[in-house]
């Protein structure tokens, strides 16, 4: 009771989060076919931060809302889930992390009785400095024509997702 307990296997690599109270673990990959098993302190983790709210895009003023639009009932959002090369420097193994974090939200769905699922669609590395700066990198992904992560629009296309995420440095193991 109180728990939740999620295990990815990805190409043989094992990895996890245990949620024991207000406890939480995880288990990565280590070197030589070990794991390593390490707590999250919570008194070390950096204050919640409000949350950010994207912009809207320039064009979406303009745009018909029913222009294009697809009949779909909400229970499944597809996510398209980017992330920087310092991301991917962080982790032991990005790609697992990344089903891990949908898995973990699909089981709290569960838990609470929401009938929505996350599905992911695609995940990917963009070539993307990072600018320190979470509120500029969110502009960033969200301007269609910057000309910095506009490939995060045209996966999200190619892949008819619902949500674009990107993925920096700090964001990893939090």
């Amino acid at each position: 009771e109180d728990s939740l307990v999620v295990f990815v296997n990805r190409g043989g690599r094992v990895g996890g989060r245990i949620l024991l109270g207000r406890e939480q673990y995880l288990l990565r990959p280590g070197r030589y076919a070990a794991h390593v098993l390490s707590e999250v302190v919570s008194d070390r983790l950096p204050d919640p931060s409000p949350p950010l709210v994207a912009p809207a895009p320039r064009s979406m003023a303009d745009e018909d809302p029913s222009e294009g639009a697809v009949a779909d009932d909400g229970s499944v959002i597809d996510i398209v889930i980017l992330y920087t090369d310092d991301a991917e420097a962080e982790s032991s193994d990005i790609l697992l992390e990344i089903q891990e974090a949908v898995d973990v939200t699909n089981e709290v769905f569960l838990n609470s009785q929401v009938l929505t699922r996350l599905r992911l669609a695609h995940a990917a590395r963009v070539d993307y400095a990072e600018t320190g700066d979470a509120k500029t990198d969110l502009e960033r992904l969200t301007d269609p024509g910057d000309g910095l992560l506009d490939v995060a629009h045209t996966l999200r296309d190619e892949h008819c997702a619902d949500l674009v995420d990107l993925i920096i440095a700090d964001d990893v193991d939090t």
